[in-house]
């Protein structure tokens, strides 16, 4: 597994079996790493009142998912303020198409990072077969509100090449797909068959 430089990922790129677009500057490509920029749209996680997120529950057909987040629409030129303490979805500007012997892992902007803002708390890696804007995961960790504007750079994703054929991309997931991950960014963990398989082992206790 060998991690792609910048003259690579803009070959790639150029023919068309690695997609990134919108790409506004090609020194977006540098090094080993693409910077991403975040895009004007931001879900906020608000307190509402539940008991708590039943996933089993929720797995059931009838039961409606729990609308826990706040959109806002950020005009370009003003900022969205993320407060200590608070938790925030946004998806990135640009969108990818990841081909199946590549996978890309994600990193947080370091001059964030000592802000105490992270980009991604579990979804660290792009999968073989993505399509779509990134959701990122946006916390802020530090004792200080942040402004964060839309377009400006806070994080970057680095390309390995596999070795061997993947037999399952993520295409065959489908889960947080394309133009899906942004119109439903609620989670859909009650959508895993685990859920199932819980379920059934119960009814053997």
């Amino acid at each position: 597994m060998s991690v792609l430089s910048d003259e690579t990922l803009e070959n790639l790129q150029k023919s068309g079996e690695l997609v990134i677009y919108p790409l506004l500057e090609i020194t977006q490509i540098k090094g080993a790493r693409v910077d991403i920029r975040l895009d004007n749209v931001f879900y906020l996680i608000k307190r509402i009142d539940v008991d708590s997120y039943d996933a089993m529950k929720l797995s059931h057909p009838g039961e409606k998912p729990i609308n826990y987040l706040d959109k806002s629409t950020i005009p370009y030129g003003e900022a969205f303020v993320i407060h200590p303490g608070e938790f925030a979805l946004a998806p990135s500007f640009e969108g990818f198409k990841i081909p199946g012997g590549l996978i890309g892992l994600l990193d947080g902007r370091s001059s964030l990072g000592r802000l105490g803002i992270i980009v991604h708390v579990t979804s660290g890696s792009v999968d073989p077969g993505f399509s779509g804007p990134l959701v990122l995961e946006l916390a802020n960790l530090g004792r200080i509100p942040v402004k964060l504007f839309p377009m400006m750079r806070v994080a970057s994703v680095k390309f390995l090449r596999l070795e061997g054929k993947v037999k399952r991309t993520y295409q065959s997931k489908d889960k947080y797909l394309g133009i899906k991950n942004l119109l439903y960014p609620l989670s859909r963990l009650h959508e895993d068959a685990d859920l199932g398989t819980i379920e059934r082992l119960s009814d053997y206790v």
